[in-house]
């Protein structure tokens, strides 16, 4: 579905939104802007309706029409941008809140505090409630990195995440780049692509390299030194049940091998991105630690996604 069509005889883009209460008052039949199907407004009349109003194709799309809709996985986990011309939903995702119903950290573990609570579900009317539409809230990392990678022009957004600098997508987001030297970093989301080290884990962690490395201070491309280290971002399992372990072990072995597979493809089309929000170490500036597994997100771009980050 899709919220615009191509009004006939004129030939005017038309949102579903800006329709006529009355489908009376609805100016001619509705084509495809893709594929140039004929298309019929739906959740569009006088009534209350559960979805937003859209267009729905009839009888079909055409198969090659890549109008249906913002974007299409290719596969699982796949982020391959199809039609940048259509906006993103209403209810984006402006604040991450962890919930308390899944304790991730012991109480032995005093050094970490707990994440504040933010309370975005008031009623209109209510102390501290917004003059502003109603905030979506996201429960982990996955649908806000897929935001911030599908809609580059909308990253003014409002964004809150317990432990980030920043209030807008834009601000809340750094790209992992390999440094001159040790550098303090601030607490953002920050994503690189992975690197194509196995994988270390032991008891309590499971560590992964980035492809950003620290180089030497003085650094000269032109002597083509290898960089002291690479940066490297260690989630922690010991608070984990065995199975949000096993899932979050075979994500990052996953993500390793989709990896691998197009390096020795030699595909410059596709890149595995690794997007967290964790501790850089003091006493190793290369290592973050993520404690919490739902402030991560790995993702595997098209060409066309990460050329925008």
């Amino acid at each position: 579905m899709t919220d615009r069509a191509l009004q006939c005889p004129n030939g005017d883009v038309v949102h579903a939104r800006e329709l006529a209460d009355d489908p009376r008052h609805w100016p001619g039949q509705f084509k495809c802007l893709g594929c140039r199907a004929t298309m019929v407004p739906v959740a569009c009349g006088p009534d209350e309706y559960k979805r937003a109003p859209h267009f729905r194709a009839s009888p079909s799309h055409d198969k090659t029409c890549t109008d249906d809709g913002p974007h299409r996985d290719a596969k699982h986990g796949d982020i391959r941008r199809i039609n940048t011309s259509i906006g993103p939903a209403e209810r984006v995702p402006s604040v991450v809140v962890l919930k308390k119903d899944r304790p991730q950290l012991g109480d032995s573990d005093p050094a970490i505090p707990a994440a504040v609570p933010i309370h975005t579900h008031r009623r209109q009317g209510e102390p501290g409630a917004s003059a502003g539409p109603h905030t979506t809230t996201a429960a982990t990392l996955h649908p806000v990195a897929l935001f911030y990678c599908e809609y580059p022009s909308e990253r003014w957004r409002s964004l809150r995440i317990p432990g980030c600098i920043g209030n807008t997508y834009k601000a809340c987001f750094r790209q992992q780049e390999g440094t001159n030297g040790y550098i303090k970093l601030e607490p953002r989301v920050r994503f690189a692509p992975i690197a194509f080290n196995t994988p270390v884990e032991d008891e309590d962690t499971i560590t992964v390299t980035l492809h950003p490395a620290v180089w030497p201070a003085d650094y000269d491309p032109k002597t083509r030194a290898p960089p002291i280290e690479h940066y490297r971002v260690t989630f922690r399992l010991g608070h984990l049940t065995d199975i949000r372990r096993r899932r979050l072990v075979h994500d990052v072995i996953k993500a390793v091998a989709d990896q691998r597979k197009d390096h020795k493809a030699h595909s410059k089309t596709w890149k595995t991105y690794l997007f967290f929000l964790g501790d850089q170490q003091p006493d190793d500036r290369a290592l973050f630690t993520v404690h919490d597994h739902r402030l991560t997100s790995f993702r595997r771009l098209h060409a066309d996604v990460f050329n925008d980050l």
